[in-house]
């Protein structure tokens, strides 16, 4: 048990909001897992595309939101 579901739970929580903060943990922990590997399969094509046809133009993009970016969106769709 987590800490933080012990310490709910001492403070007279019930089950059904213990069961609450676990699934909305849980579906915030696989959004950012999913994003993050959204992003990660992204570069990895982006990497056998460029060996594989050299002479087409393609790279990542030089923007500091290339990686918060898509991972933020993810999260605040998760929520909706």
């Amino acid at each position: 048990m987590l800490i933080k579901d012990a310490l709910a739970q001492s403070l007279a929580a019930t089950k059904r909001q213990l069961l609450w903060l676990f699934l909305s943990e849980a579906a915030l922990l696989l959004s950012l897992a999913g994003a993050v590997l959204g992003v990660m399969l992204g570069y990895l094509t982006l990497g056998v595309l460029q060996a594989v046809y050299p002479d087409f133009p393609m790279e990542l993009p030089r923007c500091r939101w290339s990686w918060p970016g898509p991972i933020s969106l993810r999260l605040l769709w998760s929520h909706c």
